[in-house]
């Protein structure tokens, strides 16, 4: 063997090192790549599940402020047709007497609206942060454990029942 004989099977596999060493190197970046892909799409739902979660967020707290400031437009009216009354039973009092006796009727019955706002208050509080307990419970449900808290829309419980519906009447 000549020393350009060695030289040639000497070039020749270094050209095979090297080819195999780079397609190496490309299967394994090609691994990663497929990996890193397989993980974005694993992150999908996660997302969705958050994503309809602040949806639901929201639209919680936007109920909650309606109602809120619906019962509070309603206290107010009621305090100021307290006020209003209480002003014309002071002006018809005959004496001092009558006077006291009809405002202490109105103290007692103002009293007892006070207190039905504050519970009708209290309720909507109640009821809100029962929601967003729930919500909160549904989505850590979701999120770690799997768990499909949520309910399929009317609309998709629909069309599953009519294509169900079309299978088994094709079968016949």
């Amino acid at each position: 063997m000549t020393f350009i004989d060695q030289f040639q099977t000497a070039r020749e596999q270094l050209q095979t090192r090297a080819r195999d060493f780079s397609e190496a190197a490309v299967e394994a970046a090609r691994g990663s790549v497929l990996g890193a892909a397989n993980r974005v799409n694993v992150a999908k739902q996660p997302i969705r599940t958050l994503a309809v979660a602040g949806q639901r967020l929201s639209n919680v707290s936007n109920r909650y402020f309606e109602q809120l400031f619906g019962q509070q437009a309603h206290t107010l009216e009621g305090v100021i047709e307290a006020g209003a009354e209480r002003l014309k039973r002071a002006a018809k009092a005959e004496s001092l007497k009558d006077l006291i006796k009809g405002q202490r009727t109105l103290g007692n019955a103002g009293r007892e609206r006070l207190a039905k706002d504050l519970m009708a208050t209290w309720k909507i509080a109640a009821d809100t942060g029962n929601e967003i307990r729930d919500l909160a419970v549904e989505t850590y449900a979701e999120l770690v454990h799997g768990v499909q808290t949520r309910r399929a829309p009317a609309a998709a419980r629909a069309k599953r029942t009519t294509r169900k519906t079309r299978a088994r009447k094709a079968r016949r």
